[in-house]
């Protein structure tokens, strides 16, 4: 209760002041106005000085830095494209120098020229018509050539040549013609021969034996020489001349020997690849010497002698001697002929021309005389002087043992005969035998055909030969005594280029 009195009385005090008539109705009569309020002024603050600034020392000057500008390089502008307009290529290219470089039976090489870059094309046939092509190069060339293949031989032929530039302008050069060659015969490639180690084979030796003579006979499975050696011992000491005829009957006949008196021998025989059959010892006794008598006969008288017949021994089989077998050469493959290049004009070197040595003649064995008879006096079957006492054989002279000097090989010289054959030349100091072993590489492999005949100029051929190929070849020359020539042992080079 006395906080509702107290807010009223509040609120009556302040509501005098804010509102005075109001409260002087309220208070039953007009109050009059209270005197105004005079406020003072608020004093006015003394004026504070302003400070006085202190100057600044002005701040030091400053250099600038001057960082000078990147200047970044502007790429070349692209070079300006320039078409040219070539002037328009209307002509054609020229053919000229059309010639056959080569022919022979079976192919053929044309050549020609053409005055700008073009690519050649060419025709061929037995007519006009042409219808065959040949294999060309297809770039563009200035010059041009054309190998034909697979002609017929001695055959007229037509071919037609094309030439186009780089712009397509084309000409011709037609119609041209050529003949082949006539056919010319291919060598067979010989058949490879395979060494010969085997000595032959001596069967069927006898004897036919006189007082003075004996006559020896055999037979050999193959071509072969005679030669007898003999003596008082089985170290013989003296031998026939060495018959180089080969031959497969054989018989020598040696004369001069004491009569009744033993003699030994052995055969030998030599093929002709040298290898050598040696006979075991044989043996024979020359027969006695006979002597005559004297008698009477139909009222006359005459000496007659007694002929002892001759004696035929046949001899023990032989003992063979073969030689030390070597190995058989690998035979060389066979070259493949190629189709024949332009003609090349070889140098032929003359070959040396050397008077042939004439060959010694074997000396015939001299017969000697038989021993002289007994004189028997007339009418008695019985020597009147005993029979002489046998004297020291007689050994026949013989000739002089065979040489063992080796041949010397001389003026060797190749020459072409045609692309694939190649004769080569060369001299002996002393009459020998001709072959030649040839092939790729040492082993050869291919012989030429054997020439038994000895002379001192020699010659043979090797065929089928490859173009650009290097050959090897060994010289055989083997003389009477069966000496092989000692340069025979070195190699010659041919180098065929074609």
């Amino acid at each position: 209760m006395r906080k509702v009195c107290f807010h009223a009385l509040t609120i009556l005090v302040f509501g005098s002041f804010l509102f005075p008539q109001l409260a002087s109705a309220q208070l039953g009569g007009i109050v009059p106005p209270p005197p105004p309020v005079v406020v003072p002024p608020a004093p006015t603050p003394a004026p504070v000085p302003a400070p006085v600034p202190t100057p600044t020392p002005p701040p030091p000057a400053v250099t600038p830095i001057i960082t000078p500008p990147v200047v970044t390089p502007l790429p070349p502008p692209p070079p300006a494209q320039v078409i040219i307009t070539p002037p328009s290529d209307t002509t054609p290219p020229l053919i000229s120098g059309v010639a056959v470089a080569s022919v022979s039976d079976i192919a053929a090489t044309i050549i020609w020229t053409t005055d700008e870059l073009a690519v050649s094309t060419l025709e061929y046939g037995m007519s006009q018509n042409y219808g065959t092509s040949a294999t060309l190069d297809a770039s563009a060339l200035l010059v041009h050539s054309a190998i034909i293949l697979g002609l017929s031989p001695s055959t007229t032929y037509y071919y037609c040549i094309h030439a186009t530039d780089l712009v397509g302008n084309s000409s011709t050069s037609c119609p041209n013609t050529f003949v082949t060659d006539a056919s010319v015969q291919t060598p067979m490639p010989p058949t490879p021969q395979v060494a010969d180690t085997t000595a032959p084979l001596i069967t069927q030796a006898s004897s036919t034996v006189t007082s003075s003579s004996v006559t020896v006979a055999w037979s050999t499975d193959e071509a072969a020489t005679s030669q007898v050696e003999y003596g008082t011992t089985v170290n013989y000491g003296s031998q026939t001349t060495l018959d180089i005829s080969l031959g497969t009957a054989h018989s020598v006949t040696i004369a001069g020997f004491a009569a009744d008196t033993e003699y030994h021998f052995h055969i030998k025989s030599a093929d002709q690849a040298g290898n050598v059959a040696v006979s075991g010892d044989n043996s024979f006794t020359t027969a006695a010497v006979a002597q005559t008598s004297s008698g009477s006969s139909g009222g006359g008288s005459a000496n007659t002698p007694i002929i002892t017949p001759p004696v035929v021994t046949p001899l023990p089989p032989p003992v063979v001697v073969p030689p030390a077998p070597t190995p058989a050469p690998v035979p060389a493959p066979v070259p493949t002929p190629t189709p024949p290049p332009p003609a090349v004009t070889p140098t032929v070197p003359t070959t040396p021309t050397t008077s042939p040595i004439p060959l010694p003649i074997p000396t015939a064995p001299v017969p000697v005389a038989p021993l002289p008879l007994s004189s028997q006096p007339s009418g008695s079957n019985s020597p009147t002087n005993p029979t002489p006492p046998p004297t020291t054989p007689a050994i026949p002279t013989t000739p002089a043992t065979p040489s063992i000097t080796l041949p010397i090989i001389s003026a060797v010289t190749e020459s072409e005969v045609n692309p694939t054959t190649e004769t080569i030349s060369w001299v002996t100091d002393q009459p020998t035998d001709t072959q030649i072993a040839y092939g790729i590489g040492r082993s050869y492999g291919s012989l030429t055909t054997y020439s038994s005949s000895l002379v001192t100029v020699h010659s043979a051929t090797l065929i089928n030969l490859a173009p650009n190929t290097t050959y090897n070849y060994q010289i055989k020359s083997k003389d009477v005594s069966g000496n092989l020539a000692a340069a025979s042992q070195e190699d010659f080079m041919i180098i065929k280029l074609f």
